[in-house]
């Protein structure tokens, strides 16, 4: 959006700057494009199976609430959105300098590809606190 729209700092977190930057995970769904082989019903329930990897579950609720979002996903859209991430380029860099932050355990955005980032290990993170 910063190509877009003037801003004073971007600041990135847990995500990736361009398409080169995907782990060989989806770098495979890019080249093979595997995504546009399998039904969307098959992709859904793949989702399930592999959402409390993926998000990293950690609490007894959280588990029925991704299953939650799961379901309710539409699965035409959720196929949309998958295309448009595997076929999303971005190779033109941002003008403005930009604040990468990224979890070193991030099982979506693997780290291996990713230049100019600030790597946080969640075991060793500074625990913010906000007294309103």
């Amino acid at each position: 959006m910063s190509k877009y729209i003037d801003v004073r700092q971007l600041i990135m977190i847990s995500s990736v700057k361009d398409f080169r930057e995907y782990g060989c995970n989806l770098k495979l769904v890019r080249y093979t494009q595997l995504y546009k082989l399998i039904p969307a019903f098959i992709l859904k329930w793949s989702n399930r199976l592999t959402a409390d990897y993926f998000f990293g579950i950690e609490s007894k609720e959280e588990p029925h609430l991704l299953s939650a979002i799961i379901d309710d996903t539409d699965e035409r859209s959720m196929v949309w959105a998958i295309a448009k991430i595997m076929n999303w380029k971005n190779t033109g860099h941002s003008k403005h300098k930009i604040l990468h932050l990224h979890g070193d355990s991030d099982r979506v955005f693997t780290n291996s590809h990713m230049e100019n980032v600030i790597w946080i290990n969640p075991d060793h993170a500074l625990e913010l606190s906000y007294e309103g």
